[in-house]
């Protein structure tokens, strides 16, 4: 055991210090900005944003001192910002399980990147073969528009195709803040906003392709998340999610006493909404993970993929 321990303990030790020259390099670079400050969002983001509660669309107005402010319509209400991010978080989702781990993933963010790529050495022989066994089964075309439900630090966004256009959506600002970080690193782009999966802030029929990659067991109500994760695709669109399997979540329970983690892991096809087609499973990773993927019922032939989303909610 204790080589085994001395290992796991050398990757943690290396990780966390490559994860810190990281976030202090991110520092002198101006990574982190402040509050206030207005958030990059194309035109087609900002048209499918919604505020979560109300259903009121977002636009840009002018405040008493001629600053640029963004507003739910009609009612004129200001969108909080967040160090650049729309915070369109719903207080309500912000509770149990979904708090806990939204403070967990804010202190942690800064090595998460350094983690997984180290576990993915050692379990799938490097980062890339391990995403590319979940991330090839989604079906992205050039100019599609692509959600990232829980978005992290757009380490899946970095192996998805350039050509189309990405929103991420995550309930961490400190995931939120490495993922704006990588993404200028390695000359990406995409929106990023900060809400939660069980009131996703976007219109019905928004999206060409929408996928969550590990975290469903960890929400309060994963059956919501998914319901919501539909609802914002087009007709015919491709949803996916993956997330460990049973004998992999049990770490997480350890001990059995342990509050705010989670319970056994939920059945994945039932939480596929009703009236959905082509549901398909399968156990990835050496039995580690599980990808269901599922489609939104098509629609008649003049409402293809790639158009601009109706928009009405």
């Amino acid at each position: 055991m204790r080589p085994r321990i001395s290992a796991v303990l050398a990757v943690g030790v290396g990780s966390a210090a490559l994860a810190v020259w990281a976030v202090r390099r991110r520092e002198r670079q101006g990574a982190v900005q402040a509050d206030g400050e207005e958030p990059s969002l194309e035109p087609l983001t900002l048209a499918s944003l919604r505020q979560p509660e109300t259903g009121e669309r977002l636009e840009w107005s002018l405040d008493d001192v001629g600053h640029r402010v963004l507003v739910t319509l009609p009612s004129g209400r200001p969108v909080p910002l967040r160090e650049g991010f729309a915070d369109l978080l719903v207080a309500g989702d912000v509770v149990g399980p979904n708090r806990v781990w939204q403070h967990r993933y804010d202190r942690f963010a800064p090595f998460y990147d350094a983690a997984t790529r180290s576990y993915a050495r050692l379990r799938s022989g490097g980062d890339e073969r391990r995403v590319r066994e979940y991330l090839d089964a989604l079906d992205i075309r050039p100019r599609d528009r692509v959600l990232e439900v829980s978005v992290g630090t757009g380490r899946n966004l970095h192996y998805l195709p350039p050509e189309a256009a990405y929103v991420g959506l995550d309930i961490s600002i400190g995931m939120l803040r490495v993922c704006r970080a990588n993404l200028s690193r390695w000359g990406r782009h995409a929106d990023l906003v900060l809400g939660t999966a069980e009131h996703l802030p976007f219109a019905d029929a928004s999206f060409d392709v929408v996928f969550h990659i590990g975290g469903i067991n960890l929400f309060a109500d994963p059956g919501s998340a998914v319901a919501e994760m539909a609802r914002v695709a087009r007709p015919g669109a491709q949803v996916l999610v993956v997330d460990e399997t049973e004998r992999v979540a049990r770490a997480y329970r350890w001990p059995p006493t342990r509050t705010g983690t989670r319970g056994p892991t939920v059945n994945p096809m039932a939480l596929v909404p009703p009236g959905m087609v082509e549901p398909d499973l399968a156990v990835v990773a050496k039995g580690e993970l599980y990808r269901f993927t599922f489609r939104t019922p098509p629609a008649a032939p003049a409402e293809g993929r790639g158009q601009d989303p109706g928009l009405e909610r």
